[in-house]
This record gives structure tokens, sequence and C-alpha cells, in this order.
């Protein structure tokens, strides 16, 4: 039993949304079934299962193949379905979606995410009903065991980058955030992002044991290691490993972060501290700071009195301290 965490479909045709987000859930991926939806292409009651656009939605995370009732590999359902037990696996019947829990040949057990209960159906009347009102199979292989989630997004390639390659570069000769990166992508990267190399691989062999007081870490099978010369490894599907890099990358320092700003916020005090109207001028107007006494850049309003005048006039222009000194 693959115990999903399925939530009842919100809409009458979010069959395919609420399937969906049960799988991604496994993976700790958080959609609703409405951003899910606005991933697919509408067709009648229901959404297209089989079109391109579900292939760009999960094609980064998920190793998405549909078949037709008609058209699975060597028109055996059977083998199949026994890929779709080892993975994940979604049933088309008469227009409508089920999550494939388990398969024992001849029995399918799958979930109806219109009432969230368990349903079993011989294998040999599920082909019938779809040969009879259409049908189709959907297998679902998770092939990306690193990713992590920051914000929800309306779709995974709407997935934005927090730094360029270029950017990290910049940034390492002031703060030294990796080190030992090879030549190439340390003087001219390719693409935009940074590559790192594999020094080491190890694959866990042993059990652990995670309590409040009694503790242990499983051990550790060495599968190659650079140094020793072993340059190549196979790796199959399904298959874990933990990776050392040869290059060492460093945790950003967020205190010394914190310290350079608010250093640069007390000289910008100490700056106006003491100072006069007639010491902040630009182009005979000068400006006055409302708020506190002494105020975080981003909190200033910046106004200009008119020296002809005492009323008020719109601001040149000046909408932090930092644009206005």
């Amino acid at each position: 039993m693959k115990d999903y965490k399925i939530k009842i479909q919100e809409k009458d045709n979010f069959c395919l949304c609420s399937v969906l987000q049960a799988i991604f859930r496994k993976y700790e991926i958080y959609f609703s079934q409405e951003e899910i939806a606005k991933n697919l292409t509408p067709l009648g009651n229901g959404f297209l299962p089989g079109d391109d656009k579900i292939k760009e939605f999960l094609r980064n995370k998920f190793n998405y193949e549909f078949y037709l009732h008609d058209e699975t590999p060597f028109n055996e359902p059977d083998m199949l379905l026994k890929e779709m037990n080892q993975y994940h696996g979604i049933v088309g019947i008469n227009h409508h979606v089920y999550l494939l829990e388990e398969f024992k040949d001849p029995i399918l057990q799958m979930i109806d995410p219109k009432a969230i209960k368990i349903i079993e159906k011989n294998i040999l009347l599920v082909r019938r009903e779809m040969e009879e009102k259409d049908g189709f199979f959907g297998l679902l292989k998770y092939i990306c065991s690193s990713w992590f989630y920051i914000y929800k997004p309306t779709s995974f390639k709407n997935y934005k980058m927090k730094l360029s390659g270029l950017k990290i570069l910049e940034l390492n000769k002031k703060y030294n955030l990796i080190e030992d990166l090879c030549e190439r992508e340390s003087q001219n990267p390719e693409g935009i992002d940074l590559e790192l190399r594999v020094g080491r691989v190890e694959k866990i062999a042993g059990e652990s044991f995670l309590g409040i007081t009694d503790r242990s870490s499983p051990k550790t099978e060495l599968i190659g290691d650079i140094n020793d010369g072993n340059k190549k490894i196979t790796m199959g599907p399904g298959d874990y490993f933990l990776v050392k890099t040869i290059e060492k990358i460093k945790k950003a320092n967020n205190e010394k972060s914190k310290k350079e700003k608010e250093n640069k916020k007390e000289k910008i005090r100490q700056k106006l501290k003491g100072k006069k109207d007639s010491d902040l001028t630009r182009k005979k107007k000068s400006l006055v700071f409302t708020g506190r006494k002494y105020p975080k850049s981003r909190d200033l309003k910046v106004s200009a009195i008119d020296p002809k005048s005492p009323r008020l006039v719109p601001a040149p222009k000046y909408e932090t301290l930092t644009s206005a000194i």
C-alpha cells in the first residue's frame, strides 16, 4: 500500500488534478488543485491527460508515459500495470480518473478522488469497460530527488533561480562561497548555472534509527572515489546515492551580512545627525525627511520645500534617503 494523502476533488472536473496532487504530496511538492488545473488543457468536463501541456508541466520532475487503452506495450496492460505498481499510476475509465493504489493480478485497487474510497476491479472487466467507453493508463516516475520548495509556483517551469552563475562568481570573489571550482566554471561557465564535479559516491547499506535517546546512522558502501581512479559508475532506475563534490561550498554568513547593513544604516544616521536644511540642498530646494528621528532607509519619505515659499511642493523624484544624498 502506498498510503497516498489524497484530497477529494474540489470540482466535478478536477479528478485528474486531485490524483496528480496526491502523487506530488508523496514528495512534499505542494500544489493546490486550482494551480494544477491552470497547467492542464481543458476539454469538455475535464482535462487532456496526454497532451504536450501536461508533459511539459511534469517533465522536469517526473517521467510521464501516457497510453491509450489499446496502445499499451505489446498490447499487454498487465506488464504496464506492474510497472505502475512499482512507481505511480493513473487510470482513466469513461472520462473519470482513478489513482492506482495496488495491482495484484488480476485485481486493480484504485482510489476514486470523487469519494476518497478504494474500489476493486478485475483487469479484464476494466479492459472491456475501456473498449466500450474509452480509457487510458498513465505511468509517472519521479526523477528529481534534490528539489525543494521555497514558494508555490503556478508551474514547474516558472521556478525562478535566485542567483545566476555569473552572479555567484561575482560574489565568490568577496565571500569565497565555493572553493576549488574547475577552470572552466571559474573562468567561462556554460549556460546560466555552475556545474559541480562528483568526487566520491557512496550507497546506504545499512539501517538507521532516530529515537529520542537512541540514534544510529546507516552504514555506507563505497561505490567510487575519483582519488582511487574510479571515474565511472552505473546508476539504475530508482537508485539513491550519497555524493561528495570536489568543490567545497560554504554556508553564507547571514550575521555578517546583517552587520554590514546595520553599519550602512548607522553611517546614514550619523550623516543626518545635527544637519540643517541648508546642509541638504540640491537644485535650490531643501530636503525635509519626515518620520522617526533616525528612520530606516526603506521608511524614509522625502518632500521638498521651496526656499521662497513655505508651502510644500512635490519632491524632486527622491524616494529614499540613499537616492536623495
